[in-house]
């Protein structure tokens, strides 16, 4: 059986100094694996699948995402959790979409996506976390 870290094995490894051209890397090679083993997770992952597979994917994603955050993020420890829990599931979200949607996109494509997704939203928790150090002041 097909491990829930196998499925991030290539993904970004946090403070890597490749930057986004890595973690694009990284995210090809997931959603090449995950199209190579779509039926598998479109059966752990669906409605009738199993739970604690995906927790397993979201704590594996969360570590590795924890390993990368900025310093601004990390002082602020609930905000930083919450976000965490936010990406980590939104990824499961995006795998089981694309395996359900018989795969639109290309790996490639997927990737770009999501690297977006968690960049606007990353930005955003950014933007909330330094608006509130000045009101502070």
């Amino acid at each position: 059986m097909i491990s829930g870290a196998i499925i991030l094995q290539h993904s970004p490894a946090g403070n890597d100094t490749g930057g986004s051209e890595q973690s694009a890397a990284g995210l090809v090679k997931m959603f090449e694996h995950i199209r190579a083993h779509a039926k598998f997770y479109r059966v752990m992952l669906g409605k009738n699948g199993d739970l604690a597979f995906a927790r397993k994917i979201q704590h594996y994603v969360e570590k590795r995402l924890s390993q990368s955050l900025p310093d601004a993020l990390l002082h602020e420890k609930p905000l930083a959790e919450l976000f965490l829990s936010y990406v980590s599931s939104a990824s499961v979200g995006v795998v089981l979409w694309w395996v359900e949607h018989e795969m639109p996109c290309s790996p490639t494509e997927m990737a770009t996506v999501c690297l977006r997704l968690s960049a606007a939203d990353l930005g955003a928790v950014l933007g909330q976390v330094k608006g509130d150090i000045a009101k502070s002041r």
